[in-house]
This record gives C-alpha cells, structure tokens and sequence, in this order.
C-alpha cells in the first residue's frame, strides 16, 4: 500500500546432508574449503574422499584406518582389506560389490592381474580390526576378502572407488 513502509525478512533454510554436518564438524567453510573436490591438507584426497573414509580433511597424515592383509580364515590364507565406510551400508553386486549411503557410493572389487577387476570378493564377518584406530561416530570397519585363497591365487589386488551418489 502507498505510504507505509514494508519490511521482509528471509532466512534461508538448509536442510543439511551428512558430508555438510561432517564438514562444518571439522571446520571447514563453504566457500572457502568445504567442497566435496576441495583439499585443504593438500594430500591428494579430497575432501569427500575424507569423509567416506573417516579422515581428517585438515592434516595430511594417514589416519591408519585401512589395511590390506593376508589373513588366515577357516584354515585358509586370504588377500584381504579393511577399511572404514559410512554406517548402514549395504553391499550387493556379482564381481563388483557396491553400496549406496549417505551420499557416496562405495565399489570394491578384485583383480589378478590389474587390468581386469573381475574376481569375485566375500565381506567377511566378524570384521577384522586388530590394530585399527576406533572411527568416529557415523562410520564402522568392514573386510573383504578375495573369494580365492591366496594357495590358488599368487598374486591379487583390491581397490575401493568412492563416488558421491544421490542417495
């Protein structure tokens, strides 16, 4: 209406995601280093990297949270790699495991000679965690194994991707 004065004030509201709670937890700030692709350690990982692994985005060390192994299972010695991923994940796949949680999508898979990452793997339960360092909330160790003991397979190698995911 003519002659009065009208006033609006908007507050944005957020609705948060669990890579957004973990950054602004660890200090870091949007605009400045807190972007998924950011690397304020300077250490090759970016940030999303660190969070789907329950790292420090602000020190350049290794947390010590994954390890690959030969473990003994069941009488039997196996190629083995454990390491922290996001609670509530749920792997599923052929040769290729893949989980989908809190925004990253977490693939594990298994080669013999490196080019071809097409053996099949198995999570092993109980987790093996002798000598890892305890994880923050929000996160839990799991172990993989190749499904071959290393008697039958003399060399063999494990990666896992992360991706950031829409779900």
């Amino acid at each position: 209406t003519a002659g009065r004065a009208r006033s609006v004030t908007s507050v944005p509201v957020l609705i948060g995601t669990a890579y957004h709670g973990w950054a602004s937890a660890r200090g870091l700030a949007v605009g400045n280093n807190a972007g998924i692709v950011d690397d304020p350690d300077g250490d090759d990982s970016p940030n999303f990297e660190e969070f789907a692994h329950d790292s420090d985005p602000l020190s350049g060390s290794d947390s010590g949270k994954k390890r690959a192994a030969i473990e003994s299972i069941e009488g039997a010695s196996y190629f083995t790699y454990t390491f922290p991923v996001r609670n509530g994940a749920v792997f599923t796949g052929a040769t290729a495991l893949s989980a989908m949680v809190d925004g990253v999508t977490y693939t594990i898979s298994s080669s013999r000679n490196l080019p071809d990452f097409d053996e099949s793997l198995v999570e092993i339960t109980p987790v093996i965690t002798t000598d890892l360092p305890s994880l923050n909330d929000g996160w839990s160790y799991r172990t993989f194994r190749m499904s071959q003991s290393i008697t039958e397979l003399s060399i063999g190698f494990i990666r896992v991707a992360t991706a950031p995911s829409s779900a």
